[in-house]
């Protein structure tokens, strides 16, 4: 056995072409396999530093008033840590005017340790107890308060409806939280746990029994009011049952695609030994020859496959590390992965490594496994005569009529060829549909990810925006600095109220019962987009008009109804009136503090169009008006305030953003968030399509190993062709049919192969989306096949022509 490990030794060695291309066959299958593993391994553990860093390292908080409950959590052996904090609202010296409000954090020491705020200190320190406070200099400033660190300073908590004194501990900078969306805080103080706080709790034991202790712990509260820090539990693989965790959704995709790259890459490397047998088949007969029993012969295609996968593994792995390590190194170059102080690194762990080498090596080893079976049955003198090459009868190789009338002689010599080849043109067709498998597979695995991303993070049309309770001195105000601010490009006013009516039912195309009141929304909209509406819909402008929506309606029950309204004019309404809903002590519905409103003079109907959506209704299930923002300020109501927006577009948006905020108006930059939403696409992007050029490399290099072999295998048939006066343009002509058969077949045979794994790609993203197959993908596909091909057949051509034909011809016999 050994002398056969030699002589296997030596041939590697000799027919180097050959064994390079097997060990590049071998490297590309552990490339896609550890890229995967390492990729999703990395970026698992960057995820988690995130979630630590935006989140918290907690892994279910509580929110209560309980006092009872600390002792209980001071008491409990299986809570590794906790910490308290609580939001509070607040009005500067029992001045309830919005200019004066602020959000006050409040936290124990843990809590701001945790929160890292003391990166956010400009002088002074954090609050050690409830009577001290850090509070924001842009606060101080906005509101000309002339404070320092020592002096108290009162605020009045419209809650307790009481005033509350603090000693300046420290001056913070303006801050916006990472748990509460577009939430801002001026202050921060210490908890008093007398009232609602939350409690962040982390466990000892990191596993599926935190659901068990979680609920043990409610219990001891006496209500359900635990939550779990999802993300943070999922990115340690612990999962609720039934979840629909998105890390789930990654694994049955990771799942999925692994096999794809596990079933292709054990056909392309037995394609590849397989030709590296039959490159030796008299060697190994001549072995047999001399007393080699099949076993043995056996043995030593195994032994070939090891030599090769001790090379190949460990260049696939570091290959990978090293593609991705500068893959990562731009990742860390965007703006988002800076400003959160973080990095991603090609890291993988144990176990992955092992699963990644087991997957490889039982790949390898069972695309051996037919190749040494083959080898082991051959007889010696099948072996010494080359005796496994193709026949087919001569019946076989008839074309039909189609072929005589439509492909000219180099056609139908392609045609005959493709017969002849029998089994081996089968192997190639079903080696280039694995190629064009993979390639299509990762393409629409990538588009459905990107599009699924895309559709869950749309962009909205605006890039700051102002939301607050309208005062007219405050509207005033902000609509005057936005008229004469030269950063911004343009902006609008909107407003969004529920208001009930008294409808005409023979108005109406869908069902209302006469004797109850309906419910509408009223959208105040600034005229100049008003303007844009009527334009739009081309309507003349009227400023004192009401726009309503006829389109589709679907009513509770889900029934759907093309259109709202039969008709519609200003005798549509009886009553219009706004009120506060309150329920009695039987759950009857009520509404008090009845005001009554203007009835509309003027209406006209408008058509669907994109600004809608952008309304902050469901214009399908919501019966709307838009009305001019006049008729909206008109509304006198004591009771409620009425809720405003500013939407502002701005090129210069992040200096627009801190303007607005040092003078005190709420501004949340959309355009930044969008920013960062775009930065995270662009590393999906780079991951995703970073494997279909793995797959492109791996689809080309299969098509370059199966057509060099083909042309090594018709050395004599091609010799044959030139020595019966065939030119070595004609020849050209022929293989070029050939390749086109060759991708015909592919294309025909490739393409239900290829929409049903479109297919389970679609549904593990569970998209609500419209299946539609890549078609884009498969033309890419069939152009690549085709070029290649084409490609290697004029290479081995032109290699071939160097050759002298006797030579060719007498070769082997």
């Amino acid at each position: 056995m050994k002398i056969i490990n030699q002589l296997t030794l030596r041939y590697l060695k000799q027919n180097k072409k050959r064994s390079i291309l097997t060990i590049l066959c071998i490297m590309v299958s552990v490339i896609m396999v550890s890229c995967v593993g390492i990729a999703f391994y990395s970026g698992q553990q960057f995820y988690k530093d995130y979630i630590e860093r935006t989140v918290g390292d907690y892994h279910y908080h509580f929110v209560t008033d309980n006092q009872e409950f600390l002792d209980t959590l001071a008491k409990d052996s299986k809570i590794e840590e906790y910490y308290f904090s609580s939001t509070m609202p607040y009005y500067g010296d029992n001045q309830l005017e919005s200019n004066t409000f602020f959000n006050m954090k409040k936290g124990d020491s843990l809590y701001f340790e945790k929160e890292n705020y003391k990166s956010i200190l400009e002088k002074g320190r954090l609050p050690q107890n409830t009577k001290e406070v850090a509070i924001s200099s842009r606060y101080l400033k906005a509101n000309q308060l002339q404070k320092t660190i020592g002096d108290t300073i009162s605020f009045y908590n419209e809650s307790d409806q009481t005033t509350e004194t603090f000693k300046i501990v420290g001056i913070i900078k303006e801050y916006s939280s990472k748990n509460y969306y577009k939430s801002s805080f001026s202050a921060l103080s210490y908890i008093d746990c007398r009232q609602y706080y939350t409690v962040y709790i982390r466990d000892k034991d990191v596993s599926k029994n935190i659901f068990e202790h979680k609920k043990a712990l409610e219990t001891k509260l006496g209500e359900q009011s635990g939550m779990f820090n999802s993300s943070y539990l999922a990115v340690q693989n612990i999962f609720e049952d039934n979840s629909h965790s998105l890390f789930l959704i990654f694994y049955n995709l990771i799942a999925v695609i692994v096999i794809i790259i596990v079933f292709i890459s054990i056909f392309i490397i037995y394609q590849a030994f397989n030709l590296s047998i039959n490159d030796r088949i008299q060697y190994l007969g001549m072995l047999s020859s001399v007393g080699a029993t099949p076993k043995q012969k056996k043995r030593s295609v195994y032994f070939e496959g090891f030599v090769l996968s001790l090379i190949a593994i460990p260049l696939g792995l570091i290959v990978s590390f090293v593609g991705l390590g500068i893959t990562f190194f731009f990742i860390n170059h965007l703006e988002m992965i800076k400003s959160l102080n973080i990095q991603i690194h090609p890291q993988i762990s144990l176990s992955y490594l092992l699963i990644v080498f087991i997957i490889s090596l039982l790949t390898i080893f069972i695309s051996l496994y037919l190749p040494a079976r083959k080898i082991s049955k051959i007889s010696v003198i099948d072996a010494l005569k080359k005796n496994d090459e193709i026949k087919v009868k001569f019946h076989k190789l008839k074309t039909g009529f189609l072929s005589h009338r439509f492909f000219n002689i180099y056609g139908q010599m392609a045609i005959k060829n493709y017969k002849r080849q029998g089994r081996r043109s089968r192997v190639i067709v079903l080696s280039l549909i694995i190629s064009m498998t993979a390639f299509i597979g990762m393409y629409s695995f990538g588009k459905n990810m990107l599009t699924e991303m895309n559709r869950n993070n749309e962009f909205v049309h605006y890039d700051i925006e102002s939301n607050f309770a309208y005062k007219k001195d405050y509207y005033n105000n902000l609509n005057q600095f936005l008229k004469q601010n030269d950063k911004v490009d343009n902006y609008y006013f909107m407003s969004n109220l529920t208001a009930y009516v008294n409808i005409d039912p023979s108005y109406l195309d869908i069902p209302v019962s006469s004797s109850q009141d309906f419910q509408i929304t009223l959208v105040g909209l600034s005229e100049n987009k008003r303007k844009e509406l009527f334009e739009e819909n081309d309507l003349k402008y009227n400023q004192n008009q009401v726009l309503v929506y006829n389109g589709t309606y679907i009513n509770e029950e889900g029934k759907e109804y093309s259109q709202r309204f039969h008709k519609i004019d200003n005798q549509l309404m009886k009553e219009i009136y706004i009120g506060d809903i309150e329920y009695d002590e039987n759950g009857e519905e009520r509404i008090n503090h009845k005001v009554k409103l203007k009835n509309f003079e003027s209406l006209e109907f408008i058509k669907k169009n994109d600004f809608l959506k952008y309304l902050n209704i469901n214009e399908e299930m919501e019966i709307f008006f838009i009305v001019p923002m006049d008729y909206i300020q008109q509304i006198d109501l004591k009771y409620t305030s009425i809720p405003m927006e500013c939407h502002i577009f701005s090129t210069q948006h992040q200096e627009l953003t801190k303007e607005l905020e040092n003078l005190n108006y709420s501004a949340y930059d959309y355009a930044q968030s969008v920013s960062e939403n775009r930065q995270i696409f662009i590393i999906i992007q780079i991951f995703v399509y970073g494997f279909v050029c793995i797959m492109i490399v791996f689809a080309m290099l299969n098509i370059i190993n199966m057509m060099s072999a083909s042309i090594d295998k018709r050395k004599r048939e091609l010799g044959m062709l030139l020595s019966v006066g065939m030119s070595p343009k004609d020849i050209s002509k022929m293989l070029f049919y050939e390749s086109f058969i060759y991708g015909l077949k592919t294309l025909l045979y490739g393409i239900p192969i290829c929409i049903g794994i479109e297919w389970i790609f679609y549904k593990q993203m569970s998209s609500d989306t419209v299946f539609v197959p890549s078609f884009m993908a498969y033309v890419i596909a069939f152009v690549v096949i085709m070029i290649v091909m084409f490609i290697t057949f004029r290479v081995g051509l032109m290699k071939f022509r160097k050759q002298n034909i006797i030579e060719t011809l007498k070769e082997d016999m």
